[in-house]
C-alpha cells in the first residue's frame, strides 16, 4: 500500500509522519533538536543536528513501514521558519542555524528602514519588517563573519526545509511560503528582490530557485537512501512552510475560520483574496497556488508552557488537574508571554508575571501562563483590520492535544474553537503536496474535529483578565520602548 510522508524539520524536533490516501496516520517517528540559548538575543541550533535527526527519523520510519508491507510513494517537506544557515556553493556549512526566534539584528532593521520605508517594504514582501525575518540577520552577519566580507564568496541562504532537500535530492530549492520568510521576495510578482541585496552590499548572497509547493524538487539520491533504507528515486516534493502546510492540511477553505497553529510557537492564518495594507497583519503565498493567507502570531507559546512546567516539575499528565483547582483569572496574577527575547514587533519587550502574592502555587503559575498566551493572540488578532468578526478558530498542532488549553482558547476568544482530531496536521500537508506532486491525492475526511463553545460564565471572568493585560502589556511594552532608545 502506498504511503506518503510528511516531514516536517521543527524547532524541537524532525517528525517523519505517513498517511495513506485517506490521510490516516500510519506511521510517526520523532527525533529531538537540540537548542543553543546563548547570552542575549542569540537562538541558534546546529544544522548537523538537522540532517543527523533526519535520517534516523527516515530510518526508524522506513522499518515501521516495511514491517506493515507499507512502501513510501513520495515524501513532502516542511519545516520551521524563518530559520536559515548559510552554506556553500557545495553546500558546506558557513554558519550555524539562526533561529526565528533570534532577535539580534535590531540596530540592521533601523538601517534597513532608512533606506526602504515600512509600508513599501510591507506592499512588496508582506511583512513588517523586523528581526524576525532573514535579511535583517543577513546584514548582522556581513558585520560580524569574515566570509560574507570576502565579496568573491557566494553564500546561499537555505531554510531548514531547503537544507534538508538539498541533502536529500542533490538539488537546491524553495517554495514560494519560504520565500516569503525572509524579507526579499515580491510576493505578488512572485521574483527575489535581487536589487535590494545590491543596494545593501549584500551582492554574494544567493537565493534558491522558487519551485510551486507542489512541485518535484527530485529524487531520493543514492547516499541518503543507504542511510534510511528507502529506495534511491524515491520522489521528494518541495512542500512548504510548517503553519502553512498546517492549514492546507486543516484543508480550510473559507475566509471566516482563523487557524491555531501551537507549537513551541503559534501562527494564527486565516485566508484572503490578496496581500492588504494592514501593517500589522503579514501575508505570505498559500501553499495552493494564486491564494494568500494572513498571518499574526507569538514565538513562545509551546516552549513557555513547556518551561514553566518544567520549573515547577509537573508533568505533562497532571497540568489539567493542577490548573482546575485555580479560578479563571488566576486570582489576578498575569503572564507576559515574551521570553525569546521578545516578539517580531518589538524585540525590547520582556515577558513576566506581574501581581505576584504569597497565595499564588504552581497552579496560578501554570494557568496565568496559558492565559497570557490565549490573551496575547487576541491582542494580535484584534490589531489587525478585521478585528475578531471570524466564525470559528480551527485548532491543530502539537499543543491542540490539550483539552483545557483548547477550552481557555474559546472562553478567552469567544468563538467557537474546533479541534482537529489529528494533530499532526503539519506533516499531513506536507504529505498531501507529496501526492500532487506524483500525481495522486489524499483526500479525508474535513469534518474531523471536535467542536468546544465558549462558557459564558468563564468568558465574562477572562474580560476583566483580558483589560489587565492590555493595560499591562501597554505599560511594559513603554518601558521596552525607552531602554531600546
Amino acid at each position: 500500500m502506498p504511503a506518503f510522508v510528511g516531514l516536517d524539520i521543527g524547532t524541537t524536533s524532525v517528525k517523519a509522519a505517513a498517511f495513506d490516501k485517506r490521510g490516516e496516520l500510519i506511521g510517526l517517528r520523532r527525533e529531538p533538536l537540540r537548542l543553543m540559548n546563548k547570552e542575549g538575543p542569540h537562538q541558534e541550533q546546529l544544522v548537523d543536528d538537522w540532517w543527523n535527526a533526519t535520517l534516523k527519523a527516515l530510518q526508524n520510519l522506513q522499518a515501521d513501514l516495511a514491517g506493515d508491507d507499507q512502501r513510501i510513494a513520495a515524501i513532502g517537506l516542511t519545516g520551521q521558519c524563518p530559520s536559515f544557515t548559510l552554506t556553500g556553493e557545495n553546500g558546506e556549512s558557513m554558519t550555524e542555524a539562526l533561529l526565528y526566534s533570534d532577535n539580534r539584528a535590531t540596530r540592521e532593521v533601523e538601517e534597513l528602514l532608512q533606506q526602504y520605508p515600512p509600508a513599501y517594504v510591507h506592499r512588496v514582501t508582506g511583512q513588517e519588517p523586523s528581526p524576525f525575518f532573514i535579511l535583517p540577520k543577513l546584514l548582522w552577519l556581513s558585520r560580524h563573519h569574515a566570509f560574507l566580507k570576502d565579496r568573491e564568496r557566494q553564500a546561499y541562504v537555505l531554510q531548514p526545509r531547503d537544507y534538508i532537500g538539498w541533502r536529500l535530492t542533490g538539488r537546491m530549492a524553495t517554495d514560494p511560503t519560504h520565500a516569503a520568510c525572509t524579507l526579499l521576495y515580491d510576493i505578488v510578482g512572485g521574483r527575489w528582490q535581487t536589487e535590494w541585496l545590491q543596494a545593501l552590499g549584500l551582492s554574494q548572497i544567493q537565493m534558491p530557485p522558487v519551485l510551486p509547493s507542489n512541485a518535484l524538487q527530485g529524487y531520493l539520491a543514492p547516499e541518503p537512501a543507504a542511510a534510511t533504507g528507502i529506495p534511491a528515486g524515491t520522489p521528494i516534493a518541495v512542500g512548504g512552510a510548517d503553519s502553512l502546510c498546517a492549514v492546507y492540511g486543516s484543508q480550510v477553505v473559507d475566509r471566516d475560520t482563523v487557524c491555531d497553529i501551537s507549537g513551541t510557537s503559534t501562527c494564527l492564518h486565516w485566508l484572503v483574496e490578496k496581500p492588504g495594507t494592514d501593517r500589522a497583519v503579514n501575508a505570505y503565498p498559500h501553499v495552493a497556488e494564486h491564494q494568500y493567507c494572513a498571518e499574526v502570531g507569538l514565538n513562545t507559546t509551546g516552549a513557555a508552557l513547556n518551561w514553566i512546567r518544567s520549573i515547577i516539575g509537573v508533568d505533562e499528565e497532571d497540568i489539567s488537574a493542577r490548573v482546575a483547582q485555580v479560578p479563571a483569572g488566576s486570582d489576578g496574577l498575569i503572564f507576559l508571554p515574551h521570553l525569546a527575547s521578545g516578539e517580531r514587533e518589538n524585540p525590547n519587550r520582556k515577558g513576566a508575571f506581574v501581581g505576584l502574592a504569597l497565595r499564588h502555587g504552581p497552579g496560578h503559575l501554570l494557568r496565568s501562563v496559558a492565559e497570557g498566551i490565549a490573551y496575547g493572540l487576541r491582542m494580535r488578532l484584534e490589531s489587525a483590520e478585521r478585528g475578531t468578526s471570524f466564525r470559528r478558530a480551527l485548532i491543530s498542532g502539537g499543543v491542540a492535544a490539550s483539552e483545557w488549553i483548547n477550552q481557555l482558547k474559546a472562553d478567552v476568544w469567544r468563538m467557537p474553537v474546533d479541534v482537529i482530531s489529528e494533530t499532526e496536521t503539519t506533516a499531513l500537508g506536507a504529505a498531501m503536496l507529496a501526492a500532487e506532486a506524483v500525481g495522486s491525492e489524499i483526500v479525508w475526511n474535513r469534518e474531523r474535529f471536535k467542536r468546544l463553545y465558549p462558557n459564558p460564565e468563564k468568558a465574562a471572568e477572562y474580560e476583566k483578565g483580558y483589560r489587565a493585560f492590555l493595560e499591562t502589556e501597554a505599560a511594559m511594552t513603554s518601558q521596552a520602548g525607552k531602554a531600546g532608545e
